[in-house]
Order: C-alpha cells, then structure tokens, then sequence
C-alpha cells in the first residue's frame, strides 16, 4: 500500500471500530495491578480495595473524545511507518481503546482468566517478610523464580512477574520480529525501579555481557540494593547510576519520593523530598570511553522523549536495538515513533502491549 493508502485505512478502519465498540457493554472489573485476595493478609494496609475500585472506575472512562480524534492525521502517520501488519492492527486497537474506554472494548490480550493467571503466580511468593511500595501500597514479597527457568530470587509482586519474566514485556513478541537482549550485549535500562528487568537482562546477556542500570529514587534504590544482594551471580554484571536521564546533563532536578509514584520536577516547589542530576546516554557514554551500547530500554514515566533526544549519537553510532515505552499519554504514542523514524530511517519500527488496559505498550525497534 502508499502511504495514502496506509493512513486512509487507518482512518476508516478506527471510525469502523468505534461505531462497533458502541454496542458493547462490559460490567465485569478488570483486575490488574492489585491482587485483592493478598492484600488481608498483608497487616498496616487500610483502605486499599476502596482505592483500588476508584481507581478502576476512572481507569473505565475513556480519553477525551475530542483528544484522541483530533489527532487522528498523526497517528494515521505513525500507523503507516510502523513495519508489520500485526503491530499496526495492535496500534489501532489501541487508539480505539483510549477513545471508548474499556466498558466498550477489549484489548487483545483480555481474557476471562486474566486475574487468575496473575494471581498463580502468589504461589511462588513468600509474604512473611512483605513490605510495601510507597504511595502507590503494591506488595510486594520475595519471589523464587526457578520453577519458571530464571536462576532469581528477589522482592516483586505478581504482576511483576508476570509482565517481565512471563511475558517478557521487553522482548519484542516472536511472531513480529526478533528483538531482545542476547548474551554478551550492553543493555541500558532507564527505569531501573526495583531492580526486576536489570535482573531479567542480566539473565540474558550472560557473563560476557553487562547492564547499566539508571535509577535514582532513594526508596526504589534501596530495594534495587537488597535484589541485587539476593542475586550475587549476576549482580557483577550490572552496574548502577544514580540519575534520572534526560536531553541534557548535569541539570539540577528535584524529586518526590513516592517509590513507584516518584514526582520529578524541574522547577524547585515548596517541598521535596531530595535534588539530583540529569545524565544523557551519550554523555554517560562518553565517560566510559565510547561504551558498545546493544540494547536500550526505557521506561521512565513519560521522560522517554527527552531521554532519547540525549541519545542521538548513541542511536546513530551503535545502532541499537531499542525497546521504549510509549503509553504514558497519547503525545508519547505519537510523538516517540515519529521521532525515532525520523532520526532513524532505516529502522524497523514494531509494537507489543502487555496489558489489558492502557499501560505497556512498547516500541521496538532494530536496524533492518
């Protein structure tokens, strides 16, 4: 198809589907983050399944009409440049899904068991020793996972399991393309939270690989700390820095620390929890003499943009593959695809979504 084409399909195809969605009607909660039937037995946690139920009653209404039309035109652009038919469907569905909402539509990756899937995993948690995150109160335990292949042991809850040692949320789906981390890569992992996925890519890549790991929120660093601890055999392999990325190095930025929830902020505000440093990838590449970056991730609260804006000598002279994030605004679902076709053309562009509402969409990436 032209490029015409492309975006009048993508046009047509999105008013076809809204115009279906309108019939349904779906009554059921779709359970995701929280996992209800543990949180009883977790002692200091008041008036979570409140929280949870108001949180699943704004999760229901859908973006702004206007929002999401209005921009029709552009994300028919990015619906054009991305290189499968599979991930282009993914891409429709998706803005359907922000424009109704989900009492009127499904995503693919809905199923009636979903709940129960996540909630399997608890069996290899042990919640003795639960703590929970700040803000956001997800509990979290400590998870064996050799009966799932990973030689790691560390604090995570269910759904963390699940998204990246099940699903694998950073490893473009195998029926799309084939991009993941492979033994003896450099991965960057901006967005290091707890710990998880530099676990994870540090599985992958092996002893003659390495993972550098950007984080720089105190309560996420400290767990970060105790699940490296727990895992001294790959441990060696990942290196950790603490700072928040960005286009520009060196930019004094204050943070609320809120673990998972964390604020970070430009401007100095009333109050705030703590002052840190920007870094740019190419910057932090510079230092350690021209480092052979592989892999990227990212995965930083909507700072993905900015963060690739400081990564264009990387991007250009390594070529990596990349896996970013592109569900923290509708902006994001536009606007990072368009820019990394842009700086790189000759890239494959593919889509993966790990979710059953708006969150983990992921753009992949690698050099054709």
């Amino acid at each position: 198809m032209t490029t015409t084409e492309l975006r009048t399909e993508f046009i047509d195809r999105f008013h076809e589907t809204v115009k279906k969605s309108r019939q349904n009607h779906y009554d059921e909660i779709i359970f995701d983050h929280f996992t209800l039937d543990l949180l009883p037995k977790v002692p200091g946690i008041r008036n979570l399944r409140n929280r949870f139920i108001r949180w699943i009653k704004r999760l229901r209404s859908g973006e702004k009409i206007q929002t999401v039309t209005s921009q029709l035109q552009k994300l028919a652009m990015v619906y054009e440049i991305l290189d499968d038919d599979v991930s282009r469907d993914l891409y429709l569905k998706l803005a359907v899904f922000r424009h109704v909402g989900p009492r009127q539509y499904r995503l693919p990756n809905y199923r009636n068991d979903y709940r129960e899937l996540v909630l399997e995993l608890s069996g290899l948690i042990d919640y003795r020793h639960s703590r929970a995150l700040p803000s956001s109160k997800t509990v979290i335990g400590l998870a064996n996972l050799e009966p799932l292949g990973y030689d790691i042991r560390l604090l995570t809850n269910p759904m963390g399991i699940y998204l990246d040692f099940v699903l694998r949320q950073y490893e473009c789906p195998g029926n799309i393309a084939s991009i993941s981390a492979l033994e003896g890569d450099c991965v960057i992992d901006a967005g290091g939270f707890i710990g998880d996925t530099a676990l994870y890519f540090a599985s992958q890549v092996g002893t003659a690989g390495q993972v550098h790991v950007f984080e720089f929120i105190p309560t996420n660093l400290q767990i970060l700390k105790d699940n490296l601890d727990l895992n001294p055999q790959l441990s060696s392999r990942i290196e950790v820095v603490h700072s928040p990325l960005s286009n520009s190095p060196d930019v004094p930025v204050y943070y609320i620390d809120r673990g998972p929830a964390s604020q970070l902020l430009f401007r100095k505000p009333k109050k705030y929890d703590g002052v840190c440093h920007t870094e740019t990838i190419d910057n932090y590449r510079r230092k350690l003499s021209g480092l052979a970056v592989d892999f990227i991730k990212m995965d930083i609260e909507g700072a993905e943009l900015m963060a690739l804006e400081g990564s264009v000598e990387t991007l250009s002279e390594c070529r990596p593959k990349i896996a970013i994030a592109i569900y923290h605004s509708l902006k994001d679902m536009m606007e990072i695809p368009l820019y990394v076709k842009k700086l790189l053309p000759n890239y494959r562009l593919h889509l993966g979504h790990f979710t059953i509402h708006k969150g983990e969409t992921i753009l992949f990436g690698a050099s054709k």
